[in-house]
Formats: structure tokens, C-alpha cells, sequence
């Protein structure tokens, strides 16, 4: 099974449906299925600064908001912190 290094921009195509596409799509499945995952350091104040900024934007809701970063935080990602 392949590994992936997720970028923000790709998990954020889950999130938000004006950007869903179907090769984020496979990542998110892979990822679900079991293939490694690995997220720099970083990513999380990244995910949150594009999810704020969509919000603020109006391209999803606060319980969106809530409910993209649960389903996100579900996913095994290992974290490369260096």
C-alpha cells in the first residue's frame, strides 16, 4: 500500500464541497483503508487557518467547521515534527 504526505489543500477538498475532487477523494479512502499518512508539523494551523478563512468567506459553516475537523482528526496521520 502506497504512503502519502497529505497537504492541507488536499484535506481541505474534503472539507470543503466547492473543491471536492476525485483524486482527494482516493487519498481520503487510501488513508481510511490503512495506507500511511504523514502531516508536517504545521499542518494543523494551516487545515485551521483555510477552514477560518472559508468560514469567514462563507463557503461553510461553523458546524461545518466542527464536523470537517472531527472527521479529519479521525484519520491516522503520523506527524513528521522535524
Amino acid at each position: 500500500m502506497p504512503s502519502y504526505v497529505v497537504d492541507p489543500s488536499v484535506a481541505l477538498a474534503w472539507a470543503l464541497p466547492d473543491e471536492t475532487n476525485a483524486a482527494a477523494d482516493a487519498v481520503r479512502r487510501a488513508v481510511e483503508e490503512g495506507a500511511e499518512a504523514w502531516i508536517p508539523v504545521h499542518w494543523w494551523l494551516e487545515m485551521c487557518n483555510g477552514l477560518l478563512m472559508a468560514e469567514r468567506r462563507g463557503r461553510i459553516t461553523a458546524a461545518g467547521v466542527a464536523q470537517a475537523l472531527s472527521l479529519i482528526d479521525a484519520l491516522p496521520f503520523e506527524e513528521d515534527e522535524e
